[in-house]
């Protein structure tokens, strides 16, 4: 429940993986902490942690598109709009798999984000769109809670607050019945 919690326990898992050299536990161990750190608005810090992710990720040949995502979030709440598109850019040629369909619907939020955040509310609207239509193909209760997030802020740009507050709603019934 608590980030700063959470946060204080991956950096621990994260020394104690090192101690051992295991390339995937001080991978998966940074990659959380740089989340954790990304949520309480401490980007510098958590980019660090990211960067060394990136490289026990390659060490262990494990796929970057989460990292990247994560990257292009945090380049987002920076207010680096550009960076953040350039770096959503390379999720998909970086998933294991390919053009995995939940990685596009997460690019094509990231990138509706990007719009409302340039006060772009119709070319978000049209990103929603094109994610919505993927994610049919999905059973996410997380990726339908995101959508639904995203889907609340435009309306909220576009002048329709009660139907923002279903949406928000939504996404947070979603996020309950995902936790359980």
């Amino acid at each position: 429940g608590s980030l700063e919690q959470s946060a204080r326990l991956y950096a621990r898992a994260l020394r104690m993986a090192r101690k051992t050299d295991d390339a995937r536990e001080i991978g998966s161990n940074a990659y959380n902490l740089a989340a954790c750190l990304a949520e309480l608005g401490r980007y510098p810090e958590a980019l660090g942690f990211l960067e060394e992710a990136r490289g026990e990720f390659a060490r262990a040949e494990r796929s970057q598109a989460d990292l990247l995502l994560l990257e292009a979030r945090i380049a987002l709440l920076s207010g680096q709009f550009s960076d953040a598109l350039a770096i959503a850019e390379q999720v998909l040629p970086a998933a294991a798999k390919g053009n995995v369909p939940s990685y596009r619907v997460q690019v094509m939020l990231l990138r509706a984000d990007v719009a409302l955040a340039r006060g772009a509310a119709e070319v978000a609207r049209v990103e929603l769109d094109d994610a919505k239509k993927d994610l049919q193909k999905q059973r996410d209760a997380l990726l339908n809670a995101q959508v639904a997030g995203v889907e609340g802020r435009v309306l909220l740009a576009t002048g329709a607050p009660a139907d923002a507050a279903k949406m928000f709603d939504r996404q947070a019934g979603l996020l309950k019945s995902d936790a359980r």
